[in-house]
């Protein structure tokens, strides 16, 4: 036995080894988004990818003075400012007028979306006077200046028709002056920006936002006249892990205090509250050693419930050093039935913890391998350092052993009482769960700082204007090229759902570029339909000169170019105007992303994309709904799939259904009575409380094993109610204090773990009151 215990300490010393030099902790979005299976497997990927792109890292900040002039000092300065952090401030100006000009010397190329349709009835005589009657109009109105400087290359206006497109991304109407963009009504100035870390990499963002605050309030008392706002993802983001960092610390050290209080009061002597927390470490180094080299990271969230988890396997230690130390010389029974409870306990609750990690959902996969073998190691390490290390009992030990198994007898021994228990329970959840609410918006997982909310809305409305959930992502194997030729079939349909009333607007690469095919089949087009001498003398009947005119340019090289290409862009005009718009999806494909504003029919409109190969509808608030009611009915299916094979292992073990329902039947009916209750209190249920019943499942059994392994064993009870008291107590203290937290989240676990486990205790005497009348007459000695 020494060899083993000093094998088993030598591998966790070597696997805490390991774990400090390669611990990996990161925040990731991803920990929280549904994998999905099928059809929502390619959503999950469309929205796992947007989690990462230049969307999801987007800043914008909002300047605003008393005076224009002082709007634009401040904006500029801030400008400065975020040029020496670790942010790329968008170059909307340099990169605007580059692609105006392209635009403008493409202008043939990108005349129309239907060229064959539309070009020759625009070239046709009638159509050729039409639009120099345009310019006509167009010269004597307040933008005639403007008109002026583009009409001797295009009189046909054509290049408008690229800047109406253009113009069409800014929804905000922001206009230009002095290097900076204001927005059209207050004098305020607006700074966008991409940070080049991911929004939900919480360290790099957490230190990147420390700096922003610090260089804002450096701006604020240089510019003591403006207000600066902000609005970005990783700053809710930031303050949400921070939150929850707070709540879980709080608690921590607070359940851990308390459990230490707990056993220095039962146990009255320094050595076991050394020995006791032992195979916790061990359990808690090898959870951590088992993701790393699954995962090869740790998030937080998982330290944060593991911590707890773990927490929970101090049960281990507790039972069996109660059974060493206070059974009496002379009455030493084998330790069979001890080992056998704990053994069952551990492979019930790592059963229960493996399940969460067919769910679906990355975060509870990686909560599942770091709880179940995390409770296999304490397990271990528990029947193997514990038993050669124990003494013996102090008086006050002895006294709550007594008081406890006192209790324990009592509550036995009234079995019509018992049956009121079960009774009351029984109508509880009948009554409960016909009214259970579920509620499956993610969203209402988190509390977002209300000032810090309204200050984003507000900063988005006048820098963003309207934005909307639903998207187009079209997706494709082939390079961008090949997505720009599909891009542009898109956008012929959304015009036409447009017109059809299906949706008020789109947005999308398309307002910015074209395929090259296109581009080609405009100016083929206006090669066939077009001509100087047809425009001459259109221009001519509207008395203009036509011979200030050359509306092909200088020896026809405006028709006669190449079309504009991606690899044409300079990087900063790429960055800014196309970059945004593809999103590269796990399986190796292409997607490129269109807006839509204010879907009015949203089933014509599906129906519609469905047609254009590739393209797939999205509505992100509606996928993640969706998306988390799925992945709860597969909790609640690996819950039953749980309870079969925890069922068949006890009756493999026990060969009698009544032992079997005390042992198990606990667990269920206080995962059930769990639920009922928050049904009657109007709570709505969520994902989080179905991972807290799958841990009450895991975790309650226990309680009817140790009840029921020593009943059957004839060993006093004094022990083993002393044990399931002290492990009653703990796990609430560890698990239940969550629901104490501002995070619903990690409140709807600790309400369903406090009650159940509360619940789970009682439970497993009524049950074993009832249904082992013969076994409940075993007294405790005097």
């Amino acid at each position: 036995m020494r060899a083993w215990v000093l094998l088993s300490a030598a591998v966790v010393v070597a696997m805490g080894a390991y774990t400090s030099r390669s611990l990996k902790l990161t925040t990731e979005l991803e920990y929280f988004l549904p994998e999905g299976t099928g059809e929502s497997r390619l959503d999950s990927d469309v929205l796992r990818s947007l989690s990462q792109s230049s969307l999801s890292r987007r800043m914008a900040f909002l300047v605003c003075a008393p005076t224009d002039a002082q709007a634009i000092a401040a904006t500029q300065a801030l400008q400065r400012a975020l040029g020496a952090l670790p942010v790329d401030v968008a170059s909307n100006t340099v990169a605007g007028q580059w692609l105006v000009k392209a635009l403008f010397d493409h202008r043939y190329h990108f005349a129309s979306d239907t060229p064959e349709s539309e070009l020759p009835e625009l070239f046709a005589p009638a159509g050729l006077m039409a639009a120099v009657v345009g310019l006509k109009d167009a010269l004597a109105s307040p933008a005639g200046a403007l008109v002026r400087g583009v009409a001797p290359r295009d009189p046909l206006l054509l290049s408008q028709r690229s800047v109406q497109r253009l113009s069409a991304l800014n929804k905000a109407k922001l206009r230009m002056q002095d290097g900076a963009l204001l927005a059209p009504e207050a004098p305020c100035g607006v700074v966008f920006a991409l940070s080049q870390a991911a929004a939900f990499d919480g360290k790099a963002q957490t230190h990147l936002w420390t700096r922003i605050d610090q260089a804002l309030a450096r701006l604020r008392l240089a510019h003591p006249s403006a207000t600066i706002r902000s609005s970005a993802l990783s700053r809710h983001a930031v303050a949400a892990e921070k939150s929850m960092r707070r709540d879980v610390t709080r608690v921590s050290v607070v359940s851990t205090v308390a459990i230490l209080l707990l056993l220095w009061l039962t146990f009255t002597r320094a050595r076991y509250l050394a020995l006791l927390p032992l195979p916790l470490v061990a359990g808690f180094v090898a959870g951590t050693f088992a993701c790393l080299a699954a995962f090869g990271r740790v998030h937080a969230m998982t330290f944060a419930f593991g911590s707890s988890l773990i927490g929970v396997c101090i049960d281990y230690p507790i039972h069996l050093v109660n059974h060493l130390v206070l059974t009496r010389v002379g009455e030493k029974t084998s330790i069979r039935h001890v080992l056998v409870a704990l053994l069952l306990g551990c492979v019930t609750t790592a059963l229960g913890l493996g399940g969460l990690g067919w769910g679906g959902l990355p975060g509870l996969r990686e909560i599942a391998v770091f709880g179940a073998v995390g409770v296999t190691a304490a397990f271990i390490t528990t029947i193997l350092w514990l038993p050669g290390v124990v003494g013996a009992s102090t008086p006050r030990h002895q006294r709550a052993a007594a008081f406890s198994g006192a209790l324990l007898t009592r509550a036995l021994a009234h079995p019509k009482a018992n049956v009121a228990v079960l009774l009351v329970t029984g109508l509880a959840c009948v009554i409960g769960l016909r009214g259970l609410q579920w509620q499956d918006d993610p969203q209402k997982l988190t509390v977002l700082d209300p000032a810090l909310e309204r200050e984003d809305a507000h900063v988005r409305s006048v820098a963003l204007g309207q934005e909307g959930s639903d998207f187009i992502v079209l997706l494709s194997r082939e390079d961008e090229q090949g997505s720009l030729q599909a891009n542009d079939a898109l956008a012929v349909t959304l015009l036409e759902a447009t017109a059809a009333g299906e949706v008020q607007a789109f947005a999308s690469l398309h307002n910015v570029i074209w395929s090259e095919s296109l581009q080609m089949r405009n100016v083929a087009v206006a090669h066939k339909h077009l001509n100087e001498k047809a425009i001459a003398e259109a221009l001519a009947a509207q008395d203009f000169e036509a011979g200030a005119f050359l509306p092909f340019g200088s020896d026809g090289h405006d028709l006669a170019q190449p079309p504009l290409r991606l690899a044409d862009l300079p990087r900063h005009v790429y960055d800014t105007f196309v970059a945004p718009w593809f999103v590269h999806l796990p399986d190796g494909r292409l997607g490129l992303l269109t807006r839509l504003t204010n879907v009015k029919d949203a089933g014509a409109l599906a129906r519609r994309i469905a047609k254009v190969p590739g393209a797939r509808y999205v509505n992100v608030a509606q996928f993640r709904s969706q998306a988390y009611a799925g992945f709860r009915g597969r909790m609640v299916s690996l819950l039953a799939v749980g309870l079969v094979l925890v069922v068949v292992l006890l009756l493999v073990v026990y060969r009698d259904w009544r032992l079997v329902l005390c042992a198990f039947g606990p667990a269920v009916a206080s995962a059930l009575f769990a639920t009922a209750l928050l049904g009657l209190l109007g709570r709505p249920l969520n994902l989080m409380h179905v991972m807290g019943l799958l841990l009450v499942l895991s975790m309650g059994v226990d309680y009817g094993i140790f009840v029921v392994e020593s009943m059957k064993s004839g060993a006093p009870l004094a022990p083993p109610a002393l044990s399931v008291g002290m492990a009653c107590v703990s796990t609430v203290l560890s698990f239940g204090l969550l629901a104490l937290s501002s995070s619903p989240a990690l409140q709807a676990v600790g309400e369903t773990i406090g009650i159940g486990i509360v619940a789970a205790m009682v439970l497993s005497v009524a049950l074993a009151s009832v249904f082992l009348p013969h076994l409940a007459r075993v007294k405790v000695p005097s």
